[in-house]
């Protein structure tokens, strides 16, 4: 009876090491599994802070183009202007330069024509 129970002693004792075999293969899995979620949660957060500043820069940029677009409104704005004074000067211009021609000729009229 000490051969059936050794037997059993010695099955009992494999199976005790085959399920601590597993335990241990569950133990590192688990642990393995720990190190990919905390590297995992490292490269997130430095992802999340790569975007945090990145969005910074979005927003500065964002600016920067509003405040430029206003300002090359203001510059529209200003040539329009400028624009449409030169035309007038011109044809202020034009009209004195047509009066000094009538007046010229109304001199030479008078000083040519009425002497004779």
């Amino acid at each position: 009876m000490d051969l059936g129970g050794d037997q059993g002693s010695e099955a009992r004792t494999r199976q005790l090491l085959a399920t601590g075999r597993q335990i241990e293969n569950a133990r590192e899995s688990l642990e393995q599994a720990n190190r990919t979620a905390l590297e995992t949660e490292a490269a997130m957060n430095q992802v999340a802070a790569d975007l945090a500043r990145q969005r910074g820069t979005v927003e500065s940029i964002s600016g920067s183009v509003g405040r430029i677009d206003n300002n090359i409104t203001g510059s529209r704005r200003v040539i329009m202007q400028m624009v449409h004074r030169n035309m007038i000067k011109k044809v202020a211009l034009w009209f004195m330069v047509a009066l000094l021609l009538i007046t010229l000729g109304v001199v030479v009229y008078f000083l040519l024509i009425k002497k004779s």
